[in-house]
């Protein structure tokens, strides 16, 4: 008679679901086991996270996993023979060593590495102040070892680079690490001013880039005095970054932090009362220089344009307020979010600059005020990169790009892999690092403190 084989669905680790999407999956699993209803299934959660979700699950009962309690832990230690007889001496003494024990995986872990040790070693291990250095070095070795086949990093790097995130994170008292948390001050001194100043060059170099180009455009349809204007204004944006971290929209750019623009809100009252200020500003400045440049028969359309100009400019500077306090579920979503908030705000503060300069110029024909369109177009394209690339790099462009310098900075300097994110998973795929939302965490601070006490740089 041939054999009936039954399947049950093993469904491990909701706990491990993206936040926003567990309790999708709760209510999959549901209607799963509303339409399956004989077939066995189980499913794994951590307790605190189960009890967090908003859905209960429709199965038959539950199994908690209880702590192993002291007496468990020696009597398994016990039946394995004398070899172990270290290990039960150091966990009555080392309350930590013990709390780590009551989990069934860290005390087969210590029963490997005692079983790796030399025996003599083990034997005395219960009477050495080095026990847990010894333990926890067999612990690494065999984590970073194991899946041979699927080794990404040599166990010389991961050790070096973990022992290097383990002294910041304790130097800068974080207990989760968050990719948003890695900032200028991670890096030595002279490291950091170096790289400071490298970032303000490439911005600098960015704004007077922006001003070549546009007078390049208007040699080619006006004549070489639209080079000459052009590269001022580049140098002049440029120096206001430079001198005074100064963006076109009033926003302060800090070298030495990184500032994440995770969400965007919106205050229209504000907006319109801050671009009022600015139109009355602008028109002021379109007013001098009209009264200045008569001799030269400067057209009365600059008043109208620059007020438009001034407008856009507060408006985005006091309508958009900025802000980094939201739940990370995936890593590095801070700077994914600042990058979308970058593109968006610059996206509409320059085809806000274009179309209303656009039709300011039209208005000003209407009115018979005179300005050729040749000097029109230099004039509102670049105004428009101008405000739109300041716009961009104030609400999360900036946090996106210093980011990316900051992390080739590291990786050059061999502190942190290039595929960072990828390393983090790689250790926590290895029981080195812990998974919580979007960041990553030392699976205990016991091993915090092994590495950061033995960690070092990687060579390469």
């Amino acid at each position: 008679m041939a054999k009936k084989w039954r399947t049950a669905p093993l469904l491990d680790g909701l706990d491990e679901v993206e936040q926003e999407k567990r309790v999708a999956c709760a209510h999959a699993i549901n209607q799963f086991r509303q339409k399956f209803m004989r077939m066995p299934t189980v499913v794994t959660c951590r307790i605190k996270d189960y009890e967090a979700l908003a859905t209960r699950l429709n199965l038959a009962q539950a199994i908690v996993l209880q702590p192993l309690s002291l007496e468990q832990i020696d009597q398994y230690l016990g039946s394995m023979g004398p070899r172990l007889a270290g290990l039960r001496a150091a966990l009555q003494t080392d309350m930590t060593l013990r709390e780590l024990a009551e989990s069934p995986l860290m005390l087969s872990m210590m029963t490997l590495a005692y079983y790796r040790m030399p025996e003599q070693v083990a034997l005395s291990l219960g009477d050495r102040k080095m026990g847990r250095t010894l333990l926890f070095d067999v612990y690494v070795e065999r984590m970073v070892r194991y899946r041979g086949g699927e080794e990404l990093y040599q166990p010389t790097q991961t050790v070096g680079w973990l022992g290097w995130l383990a002294q910041k994170m304790s130097q800068f008292n974080q207990t989760i690490f968050f990719l948003e948390g890695l900032q200028p001050n991670w890096l030595p001194r002279e490291q950091q001013r170096q790289f400071v100043a490298g970032l303000r060059n490439r911005l600098v170099g960015l704004f007077l880039l922006v001003g070549v180009l546009v007078g390049l455009l208007g040699l080619a349809i006006a004549d070489w005095r639209a080079l000459l204007v052009g590269v001022g204004v580049g140098l002049l944006t440029g120096g206001l970054l430079a001198g005074l971290r100064l963006l076109l929209v009033w926003a302060r750019v800090d070298w030495f932090r990184i500032e994440t623009v995770e969400t965007l809100n919106w205050r229209w009252l504000r907006g319109l009362l801050g671009g009022g200020l600015g139109a009355v500003g602008g028109a002021l400045l379109g007013g001098l220089l009209w009264l200045a440049g008569r001799g030269w028969d400067l057209s009365p359309a600059w008043v109208l344009l620059l007020a438009l100009l001034g407008f856009v400019s507060q408006f985005v500077a006091h309508a958009v307020e900025r802000d980094e306090t939201k739940m990370r579920t995936t890593p590095g979503q801070g700077f994914v979010r600042s990058a979308r908030n970058g593109r968006l705000i610059a996206t509409l503060t320059g085809v806000g600059t274009a179309v209303s300069l656009t039709l300011g110029w039209l208005l000003s024909n209407m009115l018979n005020w005179g300005l050729s369109w040749q000097t029109f177009l230099l004039f509102a394209v670049g105004a428009t990169l101008y405000l739109g690339l300041s716009a961009g790099l104030a609400y999360g462009g900036l946090a996106a790009w210093q980011q990316r310098q900051l992390s080739r900075v590291l990786a050059h300097s061999l502190l942190i892999p290039h595929d960072f994110l990828a390393f983090l998973d790689y250790a926590a795929e290895r029981n080195l690092l812990r998974r919580v939302g979007g960041g990553y965490m030392f699976v205990h601070l016991l091993l915090l403190d092994y590495f950061r006490e033995n960690g070092r740089s990687p060579s390469p």
